[in-house]
């Protein structure tokens, strides 16, 4: 899969990504959200992940993501990486 072959509702992506750059990371009621610009050959998204899973993430390094979903967030597709997604660095 590829960032261009994306569409809102979709769930189980697994896609190989490239972290571009960390946008924002804070606190949340449930523990911590950040939100990094990623990339691959065909485009860029924006990825949304949670807790630990941020802590996984490295700035310039390739990783592939599975079980991530995606939707809609004020207007924007969004890459999300949740509880049952893995982090697997390339």
């Amino acid at each position: 899969m590829q960032i261009k072959d994306l569409k809102p509702g979709m769930k189980s992506v697994d896609i190989k990504v490239k972290i571009v750059k960390k946008v924002i990371e804070k606190k949340i009621k449930t523990g911590r959200l950040a939100e990094f610009e990623v990339e691959d050959e065909t485009g860029k998204i924006t990825l949304v992940a949670y807790d630990d899973k941020i802590d996984e993430l490295e700035l310039g390094k390739e990783y592939e993501l599975k079980n991530a979903f995606v939707n809609i967030f004020k207007g924007k597709k969004q890459l999300n990486i949740g509880r049952v997604g893995k982090v697997i660095k390339v």
